[in-house]
């Protein structure tokens, strides 16, 4: 499993910090909000979602395993952390 970093683009005036963007195996794009932690510090990946006919938000895709999403979202906290932290220009 391959997971590169592509970039991150800041988002103002919207709830979430920006959106990541990754290619896994250097076939699939994968884009990720990123949301800001409940307390106001810190960060969390999600994939991006979209809204039922019901109402309800429901993610746009589903990694079937834990240790590739775990692994893509390990790839995002560092690589956004290094723009939000740092001061990284994006």
């Amino acid at each position: 499993m391959n997971v590169k970093f592509v970039e991150f683009k800041k988002i103002f005036g919207e709830k979430h910090l920006g959106i990541a963007s990754v290619i896994l195996d250097d076939k699939i794009l994968l884009r990720y909000k990123i949301l800001p932690g409940k307390d106001g510090k810190g960060f969390y990946p999600k994939p991006g979602s979209y809204k039922t006919e019901n109402g309800q938000y429901v993610e746009a895709f589903v990694l079937d395993s834990n240790f590739v999403k775990e692994t893509i979202e390990n790839v995002i906290r560092e690589h956004v952390r290094q723009y939000l932290e740092e001061g990284i220009p994006f």
